[in-house]
């Protein structure tokens, strides 16, 4: 295996005569993609600490700048996730949580469902 380094962004791997490049820049959809990932990752860690049980459904709000982007581009991935419904105006909440992402911080509140 050779490797090939041009710049930064640029991965090219040559081996018996096959080249490989891999372009690592992140696009606006993989960053989203990201953000929806740590997302789910804290909604499911502040389950655990509301004592949620595993199999419980939830309502979950996102407040926050980029709260609509997520909820357009990956709302039902987040939802199958965590088990929950994305809903607003949640006039009660067992929980509520600070998510930084990038740059920008999305306050997530849960409520077990009846």
């Amino acid at each position: 295996i050779s490797y090939i380094k041009k710049d930064q962004s640029d991965d090219i791997e040559v081996e018996q005569g096959i080249t490989m490049f891999f372009d690592r820049t992140i696009t606006p959809d993989l960053e989203r993609e990201g953000y929806a990932r740590d997302l789910v990752r804290a909604i499911q860690d502040a389950r655990k600490e509301a004592d949620y049980d595993i199999a419980d459904r939830i309502k979950i709000e996102l407040v926050g700048p980029m709260a609509e982007d997520l909820i357009n581009y990956h709302g039902k991935y987040i939802q199958e996730e965590t088990l929950s419904t994305i809903s607003y105006g949640l006039t009660q909440s067992d929980i509520q949580k600070s998510v930084e992402l990038g740059d920008q911080t999305i306050v997530v509140s849960l409520l077990k469902s009846i």
